[in-house]
Formats: C-alpha cells, sequence, structure tokens
C-alpha cells in the first residue's frame, strides 16, 4: 500500500515562516495532495451483508 509524499523545509519548527500565508498554503495544498482520494460510501445489497472492504472504510 503506497502513498505519496512531500519535503517542504523553510526552516526551524519555530522559525516566524510558518506564521506566512504563503508557507501556511504550500503545507495545506501538500496535506490535501497526499491525503487518499474520498471513496463513496457502497451499500449493503442484501440484508446482513457488509460493503466490500467496509473496515477500510473510516
Amino acid at each position: 500500500m503506497g502513498g505519496r509524499t512531500n519535503d517542504f523545509a523553510p526552516g526551524h519548527e519555530e522559525s516566524p515562516i510558518y506564521f506566512q500565508p504563503e508557507i501556511r498554503r504550500v503545507l495545506a495544498n501538500a496535506v490535501r495532495w497526499a491525503a487518499p482520494p474520498a471513496q463513496a460510501q457502497t451499500k449493503a445489497t442484501r440484508k446482513g451483508e457488509y460493503p466490500k472492504n467496509w473496515w477500510v472504510q473510516a
């Protein structure tokens, strides 16, 4: 199961650069890009039957 990673290092975590709107936008975009795609919730076809991969869905 692979995933996306992003390496962005503008400085130390206590640096004031992390409060700049441009840097916050880069970080927010990176999180959105790396997040797994949303999956539609499937419904059971018969009473008592669970959707495929039901344990994976949050």
